[in-house]
Order: structure tokens, then C-alpha cells, then sequence
């Protein structure tokens, strides 16, 4: 039976106990957890692999939680209760724009309202909220709702295996929003120079806007290596990985939650190629995002790409002369009202524009929200 969501505290000298946080959650089917700042980072680590989990720091404990979440991964959101904190602290949410911030301070403790209200307006993430008032039962109750509406939003973060057509057991990271209705499925594909871990913040920005997302390790990297690694496979064996966007295709469409005319996926260099030659044949995926490096070999796969009723955004950069030009005439041949064309300067490839533009990944979900809306 799953568990429920559940919220670590971090105590330290200031007692957490006295703002009755706790009940408030547990009327909303949140679980709590108290933890020392030692053990805090072995248990995280455990119950991150469940999702669901948010974690909590009051005064000198809000800095030990925000950075125990960055060490850690897999959390959905951190609350801040009367903290001061560091520059160091603050410029760390102010570089994290997927974290959800929750920052809750009284007026009369001027030292902490001031490090709560920094943080707070550092903070990126569209989801991040300011509570200032009396520490009390009414506060509480404010923020046990933040708290919960962000845990009850999403199922677990499962970690999954499917086989391909032609046997490689492959490896992936699945989310599951918890809606009343079907929801897009997004299949993430990395390059063959990574794996999964390259779409780590991505995939969570598509999950937290209501798609169904799986991202793949695909033959040969990552954790789906039963058959090799990549660099032993031979060129039709790389050039088969196709197979393995199609069992990612089949295994979000056999999801009752999911709405299994409506999926999409986003593909880097090789990891492009094998979504669209899977999709070609595939009426069910519906928008592509295709990062630096793909050209088609094959009829269909043109045809796929410039179908009126298939949305694709291409992302490329100057540099790629050849490619970028082949991207284009690709875009300038689409009647998709939705299809778009970005370019970059330089001559950054895949997902390494993730760095150079932190906006990219949420522009991505923007365009997926656009062209699918959960």
C-alpha cells in the first residue's frame, strides 16, 4: 500500500513544537517525521525514492534544510519558519528556480522575517509563497494547505523497467500527476553521450504542470546496459534505439491515467532521431521537441515532422551550420500553427543549452502546456 506524503522537520534549538504544524498536516493525510540535522540527510535520501516528500527548517534549521534538499534530490517543496539566513543561502534558492519555497516568518523577529522575506524574493519557482504574521494555529493552517497541495499533487516518483521488441531492458524515471481526468504522457531521450540524469530538472518542471512523464535510459547508457554499452554496439544496434522510444510510447499509453492520444517527447541528437522514427508510424505522439542535432533519413520521418497535425519546436544553435539549415527547412515546410524554430548563438549541442539558458527547460513546458494541455 503506498504511503502517505510526508514532511521532515529538521529540528535544531528553536522548537518547531510550539507552531502546531504538525497536526495541521496530519488532518490532511501528510505523515511527519522529526530528524536531528545528522540524520537528516540518510533519511531524506530513503523517502526521496517514494516521492512526496517535503522537508521543514525553523530558524538556524532553515538554512540546514535548504541545503540538505540541494544535497539530496527528489523533494517537492522546503518550508523556511523564521530563519535567518546566509547570502550564501539565499543566492542558493535565487540559482534554483524548480524549488518550491514556502517561507513563513512572524514580524516581531526582524532577524528572521528578513532572511524568510530574501529568500522568498529570490525564489523563481511560480509556486513559492510568503506567509508573514503571529506564528500560531491560524498560520498553520496556511501553510499545512501550501504544504499538502504540493505533496498530494503528484503520485510517487517510480522508478521503472520495461523490454524493448528486441529484449534490452530498459531503465526509467516515471511521474504520475494525480488527476480526475487523462493526462499528455512525455517520453524524455537523452543524447548517446548521457543518460537519463541530463532531463533530471525538466522532467520534475513537466510533472509539477500535470504531464505524465517518462524519462529513459535507453540501450547501451545509463542503467539499461543488459545487452552492453554503448560504445560495444554495433551501428544497426545503436540505430534500433528507436525500439526503445516505442516501448516508452506503449508503456505511458497502457496507463490508465494517461490519455493515450496525446503524447510527446523531447529528444537530444540520437535520442531525437529514435523518438521521431517511432512517432513516424505512430499516430499517438502528437509534439516533438527536437534539441540540436537531428536531420531524417527517412521519408516518413519528414513527413511525420511536417504533418499539419504534428507540433514540433526545434532548438538548435548557429554553429550547426548543416544541421541547424536542415531544422529550418524542416520549420519553414510545417503548417502547425504550434511548430517553432529557436536558435541559439555558439555552438552549445543538446542539452548543454540547459546551461546557457536556465529559461530554456521551463520554455519547453511552456510549449508542451500549449500544445497539450494537461
Amino acid at each position: 500500500m503506498p504511503r502517505l506524503p510526508v514532511v521532515v522537520a529538521v529540528e535544531s534549538d528553536t522548537a518547531l513544537l510550539e507552531f502546531p504544524l504538525e497536526d495541521a498536516l496530519r488532518r490532511r493525510d501528510v505523515d511527519w517525521l522529526a530528524v536531528t540535522p545528522e540524520d537528516a540527510q540518510s533519511t531524506l535520501t530513503e523517502l526521496a525514492a517514494g516521492g512526496h516528500v517535503a522537508v521543514v527548517g525553523a530558524g538556524p534549521a532553515g538554512e540546514v534544510a535548504l541545503e540538505l534538499v540541494a544535497e539530496t534530490g527528489g523533494i517537492e517543496a522546503v518550508a523556511i519558519i523564521g530563519s535567518p539566513l546566509s547570502a550564501q543561502a539565499v543566492q542558493l534558492v535565487a540559482d534554483w528556480p524548480e524549488l518550491a519555497l514556502l517561507a513563513v516568518a512572524d514580524p516581531a523577529d526582524r532577524e528572521g522575517l528578513q532572511g524568510v522575506v530574501d529568500a522568498y524574493l529570490a525564489s523563481g519557482h511560480e509556486g513559492s509563497a510568503l506567509l508573514v504574521g503571529a506564528v500560531d494555529g491560524a498560520t498553520a493552517e496556511r501553510a499545512a494547505d501550501w504544504l499538502a497541495d504540493r505533496l498530494h499533487r503528484t503520485t510517487s516518483v517510480d522508478e521503472v523497467t520495461l523490454t524493448s521488441s528486441d529484449d534490452w531492458e530498459l531503465h526509467g524515471t516515471r511521474w504520475l500527476p494525480r488527476r480526475d481526468h487523462p493526462v499528455p504522457g512525455i517520453v524524455l531521450l537523452h543524447s548517446g553521450r548521457s543518460d537519463r540524469a541530463v532531463f533530471a530538472r525538466l522532467e520534475r518542471l513537466l510533472a509539477e504542470r500535470g504531464f505524465a512523464v517518462l524519462n529513459l535510459d535507453w540501450r547501451g547508457r545509463g542503467r539499461s546496459t543488459n545487452r552492453g554499452t554503448y560504445m560495444e554496439l554495433g551501428a544497426d544496434e545503436r540505430a534500433a534505439g528507436w525500439r526503445d522510444a516505442a516501448a516508452a510510447f506503449d508503456h505511458l499509453a497502457a496507463l490508465p491515467g494517461v490519455d493515450a492520444q496525446r503524447l510527446g517527447a523531447v529528444g537530444v541528437i540520437h535520442g531525437a532521431e529514435h523518438a521521431v522514427r517511432a512517432a513516424a508510424d505512430d499516430g499517438r505522439v502528437r509534439a516533438i521537441v527536437v534539441l540540436t542535432g537531428y536531420r531524417p533519413v527517412e521519408p516518413a520521418e519528414t513527413a511525420y515532422l511536417t504533418d499539419p497535425g504534428v507540433d514540433v519546436l526545434y532548438v538548435t544553435s548557429t554553429a550547426h551550420r548543416v544541421t541547424s539549415a536542415a531544422m529550418r527547412t524542416l520549420y519553414d515546410a510545417s503548417s502547425s500553427r504550434h511548430t517553432r524554430f529557436v536558435e541559439y548563438a555558439g555552438g552549445a549541442i543538446g542539452y548543454q543549452l540547459f546551461e546557457l539558458d536556465p529559461g530554456l527547460e521551463p520554455a519547453i513546458v511552456d510549449w508542451f502546456v500549449e500544445v497539450l494541455p494537461p
